[in-house]
């Protein structure tokens, strides 16, 4: 199966895209025109189809963006060895694991059966994804603006573009792994939605349980989506006290079963998928790292508040951006004490504004632990603000309507949601070019975060697609690589390139360690094929030895017969050969019938 892309990464970020990235510019500073004539003029579905073009037209330079090097790459591979879609082993693996995010794949198994996974068709169906996000966050706007009652005809459009133009969300929609969050959130507003309209007493049973059921698809792309029920849940039990008409007790009641058995629901699933354990829960649960360091409450409590501080900061003032954030000031401790002093206000506050904004915090609340945890590529990141982005800009903008708008004209209310959404457009616009290049998304993120090991391997593999391979040797071997598995591999491949074979394998070695995966153990074999051919006829045997073993691990791990046609091949070498015939005779008798080794094993096991 084939990748194609619709052009080369770098063909619309070099001298020939001068005049198209000029219209760009020019598209983004012609928002306050469009969106003065919007509010006299256009109809609601006008002003969605304006909302769409225009992120459309913001995020158009995407759609050439190759997948990237953390974790796309990863992804497609699996998916091309991918024959079948088997949902019961899709939502129910019976494995372990730390994610158990199956419709997520599924959109992945889609991208795979229909069009043979093209980068630009999975980057268009993430902008798209968004789109429809902003559209949801419209509605949600304009049913709240009908039930307060407020004189604000701008607050739906002015809310769903900025929360489509907010440079917060580059990171999600630009990263085709990013979908998780674009999935996950677009159903979380659907939800919402429907959520609302069934607290007005429009058809409970159709709205209310078809929006909890829309929750728990919204948890089976990424488990934050459950963490609005909180939130939702306290809604029911205390309704808002600004709302003029309030629903009635028992409908209150069936909405709050009905959302509380969708979050139960994900959770028996998730616990029947990951049957033989769930790490996040036992890493969590035991107060420990995935490095096996353990944290108390007051760690907790500390590094909490200090991430609190710094994800509010981001969604007030996104820039500057960064892939690769690996630590924060700590005088966002104070800040994010602010933060929590808000959010036990809001709760005696209790009004719609209140519950949006602890709807925020609580979609936010699973990224305040990640840095204890240690089990994401960085301890923070500007992704894991995307969902709750949606909830806070609505309540940022109805704090305003209700308190500053009244005390400003209408034309410096245009004026002043122009000028934001144009820089908010620029600056979301600049970042999506970015993102159309591995080299310089890395090579910003090297600048941004200099002692990030991960960011610099990933820039050296950028140079080395570039052909700059002295360049991007220098990095690697300059780099430390003790935090970041895929980091130290690369550099022991640059050793075992010089033929500073023994080099090579002590860092291999090292990394064996702390933690034996399949990447590992084949590198560790190259490199003794290698040294192989440069060492004594007396050596080879204990060098053929440690290849017998990586490759017995590897057979463990995999259970791919085509390691015991390997083991065979090894054991013929060390003259074992009743030990050769039953790997090869495994070999044989395990393979599909189209692998290529299948008639080579069943010859070799037959002549021994």
């Amino acid at each position: 199966m084939s990748l194609v892309l619709l052009t080369p990464a770098h063909s619309i970020v070099g001298p020939r895209c001068n005049s198209a990235i000029k219209f760009y510019y020019a598209g983004c500073f012609c928002i306050p025109f469009f969106l003065r004539l919007s509010l006299r003029h256009l109809a609601p579905r006008f002003q969605l189809l304006f909302v769409a073009v225009t992120l459309l037209s913001v995020y158009y330079p995407v759609l050439f963006a190759p997948f990237n090097s953390i974790d796309d790459l990863k992804m497609v591979n699996s998916l091309l060895n991918v024959a079948s879609i088997d949902l019961k082993q899709l939502f129910f693996p019976g494995g372990s694991g730390q994610y158990y995010r199956p419709l997520l794949y599924l959109t992945y198994l889609f991208d795979t059966f229909v069009w043979g996974i093209l980068a630009s068709f999975m980057h268009l169906e993430n902008i798209l994804l968004h789109v429809v996000s902003a559209v949801l966050l419209f509605f949600i706007t304009r049913l709240v603006v009908q039930v307060q009652r407020f004189n604000g005809p701008w607050l739906p459009l002015v809310t769903a573009l900025l929360f489509g133009l907010h440079p917060i969300a580059t990171e999600s929609v630009n990263w085709v792994s990013g979908r998780t969050d674009v999935l996950a959130c677009m159903f979380v507003l659907a939800s919402l939605l429907l959520f609302l309209i069934s607290q007005q007493g429009g058809h409970f049973w159709l709205f209310g349980w078809t929006g909890a059921l829309l929750l728990l698809a919204g948890c089976l792309c990424k488990e934050t989506a459950l963490f609005i029920l909180p939130a939702l849940l306290l809604w029911c039990l205390l309704p808002p006290r600004d709302l003029p008409t309030q629903a009635p007790t028992r409908l209150r009641v069936s909405l709050f079963a009905s959302y509380f058995l969708a979050g139960v629901g994900y959770l028996v699933m998730r616990w029947l998928a990951l049957s033989s354990g769930d790490k996040i829960v036992k890493t969590a649960g035991n107060a420990t790292a995935s490095t096996g360091e353990s944290f108390t409450l007051l760690d907790f409590l500390r590094v909490m508040s200090k991430t609190s501080g710094f994800y509010f900061k981001k969604l007030l003032l996104p820039l500057p951006l960064n892939f690769g954030i690996i630590e924060i000031s700590p005088y966002y401790f104070w800040l994010g004490l602010l933060v929590c002093i808000g959010l036990v206000y809001c709760l005696y506050w209790r009004t719609l504004v209140a519950y949006l904004l602890m709807a925020a915090f609580c979609l936010i609340f699973p990224a305040l632990i990640l840095p204890l945890l240690k089990i994401t590529w960085t301890p923070v990141a500007e992704r894991y603000a995307y969902i709750a982005s949606a909830p806070f800009v609505l309540a940022v903008l109805l704090l305003f309507s209700q308190y500053i708008r009244p005390k400003l004209s209408s034309n410096i209310v245009t004026i002043t949601s122009s000028l934001l959404l144009t820089v908010a457009g620029v600056a979301t616009f600049q970042r999506n070019m970015m993102w159309q290049d591995n080299f310089t998304l890395f090579q910003d993120t090297v600048q941004k975060s200099p002692n990030f090991p991960a960011a610099k391997n990933e820039l050296a593999i950028a140079l080395t697609k570039l052909g700059r391979t002295d360049e991007a040797y220098r990095i690697l071997l300059a780099n430390g690589g003790d935090d970041f598995q895929p980091s130290s591999l690369n550099k022991a491949r640059v050793y075992l390139k010089q033929g500073r074979l023994d080099k090579a394998r002590e860092i291999v070695l090292k990394c064996l360690e702390n933690y034996k995966d399949p990447s590992s153990l084949e590198l560790l074999n190259t490199i003794n094929e290698a040294r192989i051919k440069q060492s004594q006829h007396d050596a080879q045997r204990q060098i053929l030895q440690e290849m017998l073993t990586s490759l017995q691990m590897l057979q463990r791990m995999t259970n791919d017969p085509f390691y015991y046609y390997r083991i065979g091949l090894v054991q013929l070498r060390l003259g074992n050969n009743n030990a050769a015939k039953h790997a090869f005779t495994k070999a044989w008798q395990g393979s599909p019938q189209n692998s290529h080794y299948r008639e080579a094993a069943k010859k070799l096991a037959e002549r021994l």
